[in-house]
C-alpha cells in the first residue's frame, strides 16, 4: 500500500511460484528494490546475482540477511525526508504479471488512474463497517481492486483468510457481510450445499455455512453460468458478475 499510494511502482508476485519464476519476475520487472519474507531469504544471492538494477533488498520479518536490510532500517532512513511528490495520474503504480497460460507471463502496467478509474466503477452504497473476507490472491487485480482498494474506500473491515482449505471455517469465524470469489469456488460450494440435504430451508441452511449476513458475493476472472445465480437467490446470496 505505501508504494501503490506513493510515486513509486509495486509488482506484486505470487509466493507460491518456483524460486527461478520469482527471480525471472524481478529481473524483466526492471525492479530496483525488493521486499522478501524471512523464508525468502534464501534468495537473496540468486537475486543479487541475476537482477543488477536491485539496489536494496528488504526483510518483511526476522534479522536481515547478508546483504540485506530491515523494514525498520527502511523506516529510519525516510526519517527527516521531506514528503515526495504525490503521483501524476498517468503514473504506473502496478505492473501485474498475468499467468503465462499462452507463454511467459507479461506484465500489464496499471496508471494511477487505471486504479482509481476500478474502484470508482464498483463502489456500491453501504455504510462503513462492511465486513469483507478476503479469499483470492492480493497479487490479481481482481482481488485488490475489489475487496482490498475498494474495502478501505468504502471504510469497510478487511478480513484475511489464511487458507482456502479454511476458509468455510473463517466464514464462521468473520461473518463476513461480502466475498468476492471465481466461478469454481461458488460451483464447489454449491456442491457442498446440495450435499447436505434438502430437510433444511435453503436460506436457514445458507445461514448455518456462511453465517447471519452473508448476502452478497461477486465474481469475477471466469465466467459464471447463470444457473448458479438464480441457485444461490435461494439461499438469499446475490451473485454479482461484472459485464464489459
Amino acid at each position: 500500500m505505501s508504494v501503490v499510494t506513493s510515486n513509486n511502482a509495486a509488482v506484486p508476485m505470487d509466493a507460491g511460484l518456483p524460486a527461478e519464476d520469482l527471480i525471472d519476475l524481478v529481473f524483466r520487472s526492471d525492479s530496483e528494490g525488493v521486499f522478501l519474507d524471512e523464508r525468502f531469504a534464501a534468495l537473496v544471492p540468486a537475486i543479487r546475482e541475476s537482477c543488477p538494477k536491485v539496489r536494496k533488498i528488504w526483510m518483511l520479518s526476522g534479522e536481515a540477511a547478508e546483504g540485506t536490510e530491515t523494514v525498520a532500517d527502511l523506516k529510519a532512513a525516510g526519517q527527516g525526508f521531506d514528503e515526495p511528490e504525490p503521483p501524476a495520474e498517468d503514473d504506473v503504480s502496478m505492473i501485474v504479471y498475468t499467468s503465462g497460460t499462452t507463454g511467459k507471463s507479461k506484465g500489464v502496467m496499471l496508471t494511477q488512474s487505471n486504479l482509481y478509474c476500478n474502484i470508482e466503477a464498483v463502489l456500491y452504497d453501504e455504510d462503513p463497517g462492511l465486513v469483507f473476507l478476503s479469499v483470492l490472491p492480493v497479487h490479481h487485480c481482481f482481488c485488490l481492486v475489489m475487496d482490498w482498494l475498494n474495502g478501505f474506500w468504502m471504510g469497510s473491515v478487511l478480513c484475511i483468510n489464511d487458507n482456502l482449505m479454511h476458509m468455510i471455517r473463517n466464514i464462521g469465524i468473520f461473518r463476513p457481510d461480502v466475498m468476492l470469489m471465481v466461478p469454481l469456488m461458488l460451483e464447489t460450494i454449491y456442491k457442498r450445499l446440495k450435499s447436505l440435504g434438502t430437510d433444511v430451508p435453503p436460506k436457514a441452511l445458507a445461514q448455518k455455512v456462511f453465517g447471519p449476513r452473508l448476502n452478497r458475493i461477486f465474481t469475477g476472472g471466469a465466467h459464471l453460468d447463470p444457473y448458479y445465480i438464480d441457485e444461490f437467490e435461494k439461499y438469499g446470496i446475490s451473485i454479482y458478475e461484472p459485464t464489459v
